[in-house]
């Protein structure tokens, strides 16, 4: 279940297609300036990159939770808790 968030970050970040984008914005999310530029270069894949610290800190549970996404992590631990 918690793949399902990594490829809400992977689609993220094929959305933002160049670097400059990129670059800022991880800054606009939260992460330091240095540490968005490195991130924004480093010629990672989409895919290796949606399950980096920079992007889990950006994206964290509470920002999809904001966005009222159904999350099947939740409803699976809910459904474990309650059999």
């Amino acid at each position: 279940m918690e793949e399902l968030d990594c490829w809400i970050r992977c689609i993220i970040w094929r959305q933002w297609k160049k670097p400059k984008r990129r670059r800022l914005e991880l800054i606009r999310y939260g992460i330091k300036p240095e540490n968005a530029y490195k991130s924004a270069l480093n010629g990672f894949g989409p895919w290796w990159n949606a399950g980096t610290d920079h992007m889990k800190q950006a994206f964290p549970k509470k920002f999809f939770d904001a966005l009222e996404l159904y999350s099947l992590l939740d409803a699976t631990m809910e459904r474990s808790i309650s059999s």
